[in-house]
């Protein structure tokens, strides 16, 4: 997620802007469905343990994607968020 630095509103990152909500400020906790020009109350993680694996970026950011010469992941921790490679085993069947 990144801040609007004129509003202060929270959105999904967009890389691609310059309105500051290129730069990550936290990861969404959680699936939220907004409809457009809806805002809703959401919890971000912005320090701890976060699986790779788990994290989803609008249109073609990834990991690697680099904002003002830093990759996203590098920018996560300087948020205090540790990107981790980690297979997902919270299922039922752990499967």
């Amino acid at each position: 997620m990144g801040r609007i630095s004129a509003t202060g509103k929270v959105i999904p990152l967009r890389s691609w802007a310059t309105d500051g909500s290129q730069n990550p400020c936290g990861i969404l906790i959680g699936t939220t469905l907004i409809d457009a020009g809806e805002e809703a109350e959401v919890f971000l993680c912005d320090d701890g343990d976060v699986s790779s694996s788990r994290l989803i970026f609008q249109g073609p950011d990834t990991l690697n994607t680099p904002v003002g010469g830093i990759q996203l992941r590098d920018q996560l921790k300087r948020l205090g968020v540790k990107v981790i490679d980690s297979v997902e085993m919270t299922g039922f069947d752990n499967a």
